[in-house]
């Protein structure tokens, strides 16, 4: 999931064809994926939400890859999912029947990990 996004945000952010410094995809829950211009890596984090403040930071449990990195990390997602199987079957909670409203999502503790209860 998103491994073409990333590899497009890579290209854009190495041609410069974007004004955008950083391109972030949400993996699920606390886990975002972000590659930027000032940092030629692919950082794969946890982020949390400060208490009593809207502030979402990046915390220290993580990776950052160079480009080589990544794609030798691609290299290896065959063998994951030779490995784990019931990957292929796994379905993304976005693509849930409670996911076909926004009230399913903005309550999806996974999609929008830092919300308010509703």
């Amino acid at each position: 999931m998103y491994v073409n996004e990333i590899d497009a945000a890579i290209g854009q952010m190495i041609d410069n064809v974007t004004g955008v410094p950083e391109m972030t995809f949400h993996l699920g829950k606390g886990v975002y994926v972000s590659v930027n211009k000032t940092y030629p890596t692919v950082d794969v984090r946890q982020r949390w939400k400060i208490p009593d403040s809207n502030k979402i930071v990046s915390t220290k449990k993580g990776i950052s890859l160079t480009y080589d990195k990544w794609e030798a990390l691609k290299g290896t997602f065959p063998d994951v999912r030779e490995s784990v199987p019931e990957l292929e079957t796994t379905t993304p909670c976005i693509l849930s029947e409670d996911h076909q409203n926004q009230e399913g999502m903005l309550r999806c503790s996974n999609c929008n990990p830092f919300a308010e209860p509703l």
